[in-house]
């Protein structure tokens, strides 16, 4: 948390990733909001499995043109993006960085980053026909 706290001056966008943090199941079936279940078809004896899922991130992108990916229980860094520039945010299954460039006037190339190996992976040009690199 220290070092979460120690980076706040440099950070100019924080986003929270969203995961889900328990989920049950009866077999493909994921019972959530008002899912009871009698309503799945879940009777007496049933089995059900409970997914845990990894405790919550947050992205933070800093003016040093990094970002980094934190834990949000623990305040740990758990890895350091370099070469950033504008904005980023992260896709809904928690597994890719999205980076709008903002060379010129904002049509600089997107970049799409790894989040657990912290590679780019992809350079796409705005131009929708020209892709830059892979």
């Amino acid at each position: 948390r220290q070092v979460l706290e120690a980076a706040r001056d440099q950070v100019k966008e924080v986003s929270v990733v969203d995961s889900a943090r328990a989920r049950l199941f009866f077999g493909a079936i994921e019972l959530k909001g008002s899912s009871t279940l009698a309503g799945v078809g879940a009777g007496e004896g049933a089995q059900l499995s409970l997914v845990h899922g990894p405790p919550p991130t947050i992205l933070s992108v800093s003016c040093d043109r990094t970002a980094k990916l934190w834990c949000a229980a623990s305040g740990e860094c758990l890895q350091t993006f370099e070469g950033l520039d504008g904005t980023a945010s992260v896709t809904p299954d928690g597994q890719w960085m999205v980076n709008l460039t903002h060379e010129g006037f904002g049509t600089g190339p997107v970049k799409i980053w790894n989040l657990v190996s912290g590679e780019c992976l992809h350079t796409l040009s705005r131009d929708p026909g020209e892709r830059v690199s892979d």
